[in-house]
């Protein structure tokens, strides 16, 4: 591989994983957005029945301040207050997930390094040396 074949090469990876990088970012933003989608309408669902619930409770004559009453409403938080938990618990580990998706996809990615190319340069010197008989100089003629 020629040294600007190399660094074309890596130069070319760089990019590649930039945009890899590019996408994990809107990937995770879709998650957080579908995420908060849902926990609004986890939301919504709750305040409908807690509205209906009072509703009802308020039409049939029960007192709004008693305790199984305030029990039912207080159920309907602890159903939000669990699906907030696992929708956040399900964002992180889709979070993680994308990125150890990425880290896949950067490691997959062939990029010389440094150390590559210049090895590539050296053994190229080498070669040009050793086709040159073993000199760069010019040799002085023999004096006989």
């Amino acid at each position: 591989m020629s040294i600007a074949s190399a660094v074309d090469q890596r130069k070319k990876a760089k990019k590649q994983e930039q945009l890899l990088k590019e996408q994990a970012e809107e990937r995770a933003q879709q998650l957080a957005d579908q995420a908060s989608q849902e926990l609004n309408a986890r939301a919504k669902e709750i305040r409908k029945a807690t509205a209906s619930a009072r509703a009802s409770a308020s039409g049939a004559g029960i007192n709004l301040a008693s305790g199984s009453f305030l029990a039912q409403l207080q159920s309907f938080d602890q159903q939000l207050d669990e699906a907030q938990g696992l929708q956040s618990k399900n964002l992180n580990n889709a979070i993680k997930a994308n990125g150890t998706s990425l880290d896949v996809a950067i490691s997959s990615v062939v990029k010389p390094s440094g150390l590559e190319i210049a090895a590539g340069a050296l053994n190229a010197g080498a070669s040009a040396y050793s086709s040159a008989g073993g000199s760069f100089a010019q040799r002085p003629p023999n004096a006989t």
